[in-house]
């Protein structure tokens, strides 16, 4: 068995705290396997706008601020009119009624003046399948399309309750000032 070397670059440390919530999620959501650890989940939609323009291919976390069984994360991504459905496990699925902090993320990623995924696919070790020794972590330069400060759930300033009838209209207006 050959065991590979991984190595972080600036893209995944903005990722991790996304994949980390999502497993935290997840973990709350096993022991009610199936439909019955769905009950509760309440229909909730909204849109996204920066400086009054919708924002494609945002990000949206919702992180709870309570705990329990009827309590998890919900996550979307906004389509092309800034629009997104919130899900905690299956697309559109909804969200727990409570008190969320939420933030808002999407970057570009470049390295060398090319895509991130881009550079990384066509500089692959063919024989590890890992970035190519030319690859410096340090050269890639992340640009901020939603201003950083809300990519941070603690930070963004965020905050949305849900209540128990959903929340079909939720207006997420950010200003990039």
């Amino acid at each position: 068995m050959k065991i590979r070397n991984f190595q972080w670059d600036k893209s995944d440390y903005i990722r991790f705290p996304l994949v980390a919530v999502a497993l935290v999620t997840l973990l709350f959501l096993i022991p009610g396997c199936g439909k019955r650890g769905l009950k509760g989940l309440v229909s909730c939609s909204g849109v996204v706008t920066l400086d009054g323009a919708p924002v494609e291919g945002a990000n949206i976390l919702f992180a709870t601020k309570g705990s329990g069984a009827k309590s998890a994360s919900a996550s979307a991504i906004t389509d092309a009119e800034g629009k997104f459905q919130l899900m905690t496990v299956e697309s559109g699925d909804g969200a727990f009624p409570g008190e969320y902090r939420v933030s808002v993320m999407k970057t570009n990623s470049t390295y060398q003046g090319i895509p991130l995924r881009e550079w990384q696919e066509k500089n692959k070790d063919p024989k590890t399948g890992q970035p190519s020794k030319e690859y410096n972590k340090d050269k890639v330069k992340i640009e901020y399309i939603v201003p950083e400060k809300y990519s941070d759930v603690m930070k963004s300033g965020l905050e949305y309750t849900i209540p128990t009838s959903g929340a079909p209209e939720i207006k997420l207006e950010l200003t990039s000032k």
